[in-house]
C-alpha cells in the first residue's frame, strides 16, 4: 500500500511549490499536480476550459482526475499538489482521506492577495467571481476553510520559509501516516 500526501488550500498557498520541494526529502516519491494532469488530459488551460465549458463541467473533469490519482495512491508513494477548489465536492474529501494524508496549507489572507497580486500567472488562472483580488481571496476562505480544514489530517500555518514548512510537514507526515 502507497503511503501518500495531499496538500490542499486555496490559491497562492504554496501546494506546488512545497509539492515539488518536498520531493528532495521524500525519495522514491512521486509528484503529481492536479491542475497540471488536468491540462495535459483536456490538452487545455483550465482558464480555457471553464470559459468554454464552465465551472460544474471542470469540477467533474477534476474529479475524475482526482479519482485516477486516488487509485494509484493505493499502491504507490505521492505527493500530490490539489487545486484549491478540489475539497468543494465532497467525494473529493473523502478519497483524499481515505487513500492518504492530507495536509492544509494556512496562509492569511493578506499573504495570499500578496503573492497573486505578484504573481504574473495569475491573470491566466480563471476568475472565481467579480471584484478585486482580494474579494476574491476572502469569498474563497469563507466558502472553503472549514472544507480545508475538516479535510486536513494537519492545518499547517504557511506564511513561513518554504524551507521551515517542508520539514514541519515531514515531521508529521512521518508521525501521521503510518
Amino acid at each position: 500500500m502507497g503511503r501518500s500526501l495531499y496538500l490542499i488550500g486555496p490559491r497562492a498557498s504554496g501546494k506546488t511549490t512545497l509539492a515539488n520541494r518536498l520531493a528532495s526529502t521524500f525519495f522514491g516519491y512521486t509528484v503529481l499536480d492536479t491542475d497540471l494532469l488536468f491540462c495535459e488530459k483536456m490538452s487545455s488551460s483550465i482558464s480555457d476550459f471553464v470559459a468554454a465549458h464552465g465551472w460544474s463541467r471542470f469540477r467533474q473533469e477534476e474529479e475524475g482526475i482526482l479519482t485516477s490519482v486516488a487509485e494509484r495512491a493505493l499502491t504507490t508513494n505521492l505527493i500530490v499538489a490539489t487545486g484549491g477548489g478540489i475539497v468543494l465536492e465532497k467525494r473529493n474529501r473523502e478519497l483524499m482521506r481515505s487513500t492518504g494524508w492530507v495536509c492544509y496549507l494556512k496562509v492569511p489572507e493578506s499573504v495570499l492577495v500578496a503573492r497573486l497580486s505578484e504573481d504574473p500567472k495569475t491573470q491566466l488562472r480563471p476568475a472565481l467571481g467579480p471584484g478585486s483580488v482580494q474579494d476574491e481571496v476572502r469569498t474563497v476562505l469563507k466558502e472553503r476553510s472549514s472544507l480545508y480544514e475538516s479535510c486536513a489530517h494537519y492545518v499547517l500555518l504557511a506564511d513561513r520559509a518554504e524551507s521551515e514548512l517542508c520539514r514541519e510537514i515531514a515531521e508529521q507526515f512521518r508521525q501521521g501516516a503510518k
